[in-house]
């Protein structure tokens, strides 16, 4: 192969991890995003190995592997602070937060988000200030800080025609504006608010988002008194959360089934190389 090629085939297995990583189909996603990332060593193109080793992390960690999540991102976190590459430590720093939140250790959040933050002001991208400022006012709403909530949505809010016109940055806005109102005891606002939310997650198909907002239904519901809304939601969601914890329970399964399969191959092959060697010797020994 010519380094041409290789780049063909990088993209190609990379684009297919996408793929199969979109469709739920964890283990070869994992095993097109490794060997792409090998392509992409081979041919020295960091930015590449960088932004595949981030994918793979994003997988481990939709999956449950938030160790291996965990240990990538630090790597990558590394070597972008090395090539001062904001961007990147942005999303690691944004990332290690969302893993320290389903750990539940917001001191951990806390500093992660502010750590994103910091790289987001150096990297000067405006849709990843709603992102990250967003991100915070929602935190402290869940808090019950609203003064610092409040600060962090107006600093988000600044980029109103961001939030407007790209609803997928829009929705981090609104998340947080849930949060607040909910906290402000205005159940209705953040409702309605809410169900424009999961209209559109449920159009992205975003799994995740359609379990949070199941859970935040119940959550207003049961501050209304509605009692026969919030147990219709919280079947709901118990439903939605049983369905990817059974998948994510099936690709654990799968995922170390692969790698013992992998690795038992590999002793094999190293013992058959040992024995080829060692035939080889006792035909010198008897040659001479």
């Amino acid at each position: 192969y010519t380094n041409k090629d290789s780049i063909y085939i990088a993209d190609a297995t990379f684009f297919r991890g996408q793929v199969r990583s979109y469709l739920g189909n964890f283990v070869k996603a994992v095993n097109d995003y490794e060997t792409a990332i090998i392509y992409y060593e081979n041919l020295n193109d960091s930015d590449y190995v960088l932004s595949t080793k981030n994918s793979l992390a994003l997988l481990y960690g939709q999956n449950g592997f938030n160790n291996e999540a965990e240990k990538i991102h630090d790597e990558i976190l590394e070597k972008a602070i090395q090539d001062n590459n904001n961007t990147l430590a942005d999303a690691s720093n944004y990332n290690k937060a969302l893993l320290a939140r389903k750990r539940k250790n917001t001191l951990k959040e806390e500093q992660y988000l502010f750590k994103s933050r910091k790289h987001v002001l150096l990297s000067k991208e405006d849709e990843r200030k709603v992102i990250i400022n967003s991100t915070l006012a929602q935190f402290y709403a869940k808090q019950n800080n609203l003064p610092k909530a409040n600060k962090y949505l107006k600093e988000a809010k600044q980029f109103i025609r961001i939030i407007e016109n790209n609803k997928r940055i829009g929705a981090y806005y609104y998340a947080a504006k849930i949060e607040i109102e909910k906290a402000l005891g205005n159940y209705e606002l953040a409702l309605s608010i809410l169900e424009q939310q999961h209209k559109m997650s449920k159009e992205w198909n975003n799994i995740t988002q359609q379990i949070t907002n199941q859970k935040l239904f119940y959550e207003l519901y049961k501050l209304k008194n509605n009692d026969t809304k919030a147990l219709q939601y919280l079947d709901r969601y118990k439903t939605l959360y049983d369905s990817v914890y059974n998948t994510q329970k099936t690709n654990t399964l799968l995922y170390y089934q692969n790698r013992y399969e992998s690795e038992r191959k590999e002793r094999n092959i190293k013992e058959q190389e040992a024995s080829i060697k060692l035939l080889e010797k006792d035909n010198v020994i008897k040659r001479n």
